[in-house]
């Protein structure tokens, strides 16, 4: 079976589950089956546009909640990139290291300031 398969199978199957969901929802009502649905009104010619009690106020938090967490993730992403794409600018700028092996990178060099005075560092 190949992957395209799989896929439509897969995409098939949740269009069913989703489509029994509905109309079971839609012929019982939504009562206890999906937590945080409340059914407000039965009534056809309610007005969509018309908050109840308190509920203009709770929009107005969500909306601004929603706003708060995007304008944060959007100044974090904005500075996660910053500091990758300086960090890759030093990485083009620098020379790259000239080691024959993985061992050989990793093995600690000596520095001028290990050296006695006098002394030049090992040459590798």
């Amino acid at each position: 079976m190949n992957r395209r398969m799989v896929v439509f199978i897969v995409c098939l199957f949740v269009l069913v589950v989703g489509g029994s969901l509905t109309s079971y929802v839609a012929a019982n009502g939504s009562s206890g089956l999906i937590p945080g649905v409340l059914t407000v009104t039965r009534n056809p010619q309610a007005s969509v546009s018309a908050f109840g009690e308190g509920q203009g106020f709770q929009l107005f938090l969500l909306i601004g909640f929603i706003l708060f967490n995007l304008v944060g993730a959007s100044v974090t992403g904005a500075a996660l990139f910053w500091f990758l794409n300086r960090e890759v600018e030093n990485a083009k700028v620098t020379p790259p290291a000239q080691h024959e092996t993985i061992l050989e990178a990793l093995r600690p060099q000596n520095r001028a300031t290990d050296s006695v005075a006098g002394e030049l560092p090992a040459q590798n």
